[in-house]
């Protein structure tokens, strides 16, 4: 039986200079991307010129990585002049693909730079299956996902063929991305509204939690030990918030509030329960559950 070959998600990591650029690939990254003097919306970032292309690729391709340049910027009339000796020069300095959102930019690479791949950028915001199977269609190698795709978007990409058409480096990467959201805003994906309140069981430990509380004006209620900022707090619960025992008695006592809190709640009944002999007493029922008694 052959062994077989699991394809790990390519780590890409940006670099701004050609320091950040070895760094990054000593480091562990398996490509960088980097903007060159032109065609970029890296404006505030380090770019390079042609010489320092040349050095970056020469280190990154003896370290078995890849360098790709971002060349992602929007045009208007006449800002595309000069694109065709830019990504002529580029690919025979040996970058491996160019990231583009533009589609006059990607005919220029495309005709006048044959050879060199084309990725899209995440600026031209790709988010369904029609979108990627039209680029895949146009011969682009790898097109990343617009950052506004949701966990449930990605999870439905993934049941309806749409990963088909990325490359498997891309769908690693969005399966890795898709089990960090799950991991961290699991919880709360399918919360309709900003809640009443905000139970925290650690608050220095949930910095960002009590930040993004204090932003949305949710009032906090926290288990505060010796080592937090009771000032911070709306309903402080003095106490240990290293006692397991503790946490599980105070955090079991705000989820019993919680549940009965919510028992006065209007309950909607599906009519597909009920028939034409269903009694008083079972609407009741079926409407209190075990509250009826």
């Amino acid at each position: 039986m052959g062994r077989k070959i699991l394809k790990k998600p390519e780590v890409l990591a940006p670099a701004g200079t050609l320091e950040k650029l070895k760094t990054a690939i000593l480091y562990g990254a398996d490509a960088v991307f980097l903007g060159g003097e032109a065609y970029g919306l890296r404006s505030r970032a380090g770019n390079f010129d042609f010489a320092e292309m040349k050095e970056a690729v020469d280190f990154a391709h003896a370290h078995n990585a890849k360098v790709y340049i971002a060349a992602n910027m929007v045009t208007h009339e006449g800002d595309e002049k000069g694109a065709g000796d830019f990504f002529r020069t580029v690919r025979d300095i040996g970058i491996d693909a160019a990231i583009i959102s533009d589609m006059a930019l990607m005919d220029i690479c495309a005709s006048e730079a044959p050879g060199l791949p084309i990725h899209l950028s995440t600026q031209s915001s790709a988010a369904n299956y029609e979108t990627l199977n039209f680029w895949k269609d146009e011969g682009l190698e790898r097109v990343v996902l617009a950052r506004e795709v949701s966990m449930e978007e990605i999870k439905e990409m993934q049941e309806d063929g749409t990963f088909e058409v990325l490359p498997k480096k891309e769908v690693g990467i969005l399966l890795k991305e898709l089990d960090k959201l799950e991991k961290y805003l699991g919880g709360i994906k399918d919360m309709p509204r900003i809640p009443d309140v905000m139970f925290i069981v650690d608050p220095r430990k949930e910095r960002i939690a009590v930040q993004e509380a204090h932003k949305l004006n949710i009032p906090i209620v926290a288990m505060v030990d010796t080592n937090c900022d009771p000032d911070e707090i709306d309903v402080v619960i003095p106490s240990n918030d290293d006692a397991i025992r503790a946490v599980k008695l105070i955090v079991a006592k705000m989820a019993d509030a919680f549940i009965e809190g919510n028992q006065g709640e209007d309950v909607a009944v599906d009519v597909e329960d009920l028939d034409k002999d269903t009694s008083l007493e079972d609407i009741e029922k079926l409407v209190e559950g075990d509250n009826a008694e």
